[in-house]
């Protein structure tokens, strides 16, 4: 079972993830026009990350600075806890959660689209609907 992220941990580890690898500065900058963290708030987020074993980090040689990176567990932590969402409050339907989320927010039409696309790979990947 993934471990449970606050959503500032998560907003952190995405962050990472986009960024593929980063120092804490980095992480810091691409965060401060979305946050008023200080820098050091940003690496406490890191190291708890890194205990919940989705984060990890190297020192860069000649430097004082350590570069994350997410790992495989991190990478996949949102898909896990959407995961989990779906099992503990649709019973494992995904169907009601999509139908919330279309009710609050309308797709463009390019969304639209590339939804459609994702349903007719599902449905060629399950044989045709059979």
């Amino acid at each position: 079972m993934a471990p449970v992220v606050s959503e500032a941990e998560a907003r952190v580890l995405q962050a990472l993830v986009d960024m593929e690898a980063g120092t804490t500065r980095e992480l810091y900058e691409a965060l401060s026009e979305e946050t008023d963290w200080a820098q050091p708030t940003v690496i406490t987020f890191l190291r708890r990350l890194e205990e919940k074993g989705l984060v990890t980090h190297q020192k860069v040689k000649g430097q004082r600075a350590f570069v994350y990176r997410p790992n495989k567990r991190g990478r996949l932590a949102g898909r896990e806890q959407v995961r989990n969402l779906v099992n503990r409050v649709f019973g494992g339907n995904p169907v009601p959660l999509v139908s919330m989320f279309l009710e609050e927010q309308p797709l463009t039409g390019e969304q639209i689209a590339a939804l459609r696309k994702l349903l007719d790979e599902q449905e060629r990947r399950k044989g045709n609907g059979s």
